[in-house]
């Protein structure tokens, strides 16, 4: 019970981008709790666009193979902060394994929908900055089709900022950044790509 407390920690300060949360829980954890500890560090790492060396075992762990298994009550947490993890080509798979599967998912799910939202942020994030425009696009279209809920009516606005990333609509992008400015959302705007460049 510790340890899931713990970890709901984790993925609450993730979902939020609280940057001083999650360095709070990584002095917290010893590296003796290789899995949590590691996880952490890796949110940490990809949230302030760095990378970090990883043990090969604790990575096979963080990287969660979704092909051929029941997606029903499945959430995406692990492969949402695992992101950086992957080559593009096989965080592509994935994703259009889950998209092609989408009747399955349990929606009714807080824990799978808020993950399958910071899932596609965090693709998304990966797309525009890498260039995979196309890639990019169908995951749009894919969250259009996720039912509008009061839980995740955040993560479909910044899901809209990289729409208008994307389509080079920067009025709109620029709105959504002003929006968020007022709103107090300052320290998650500063991890956005920027309006009219592709990374920071």
């Amino acid at each position: 019970m510790p340890e899931l407390k713990v970890q709901r920690k984790i993925y609450t300060a993730y979902n939020e981008r609280n940057i001083v949360e999650l360095h709070q829980i990584e002095k917290s954890l010893s590296s003796k709790n290789d899995v949590l500890f590691y996880k952490t560090k890796l949110i940490i790492a990809t949230l302030e666009y760095r990378s970090i060396e990883i043990p090969d075992s604790i990575c096979k762990q963080l990287k969660p193979n979704l092909i051929d298994h029941d997606l029903n009550d499945q959430d995406f947490w692990d492969l949402a902060i695992g992101v950086s993890l992957y080559k593009f080509n096989e965080l592509t798979l994935l994703m259009n394994y889950i998209i092609d599967h989408f009747s399955k998912l349990n929606l009714d799910n807080p824990q799978v929908t808020i993950s399958l939202m910071n899932l596609l942020i965090a693709y998304l994030d990966r797309s525009y900055r890498e260039k995979y425009l196309p890639e990019a696009k169908k995951a749009l279209n894919f969250a259009n089709k996720i039912p509008n809920d009061f839980e995740i009516t955040f993560h479909k606005l910044i899901i809209k900022y990289y729409s208008a990333l994307i389509n080079k609509n920067y009025e709109l992008a620029q709105g959504i950044i002003d929006l968020l400015q007022i709103c107090g959302y300052q320290s998650y705007v500063d991890m956005l790509p920027q309006v009219n460049r592709g990374s920071k």
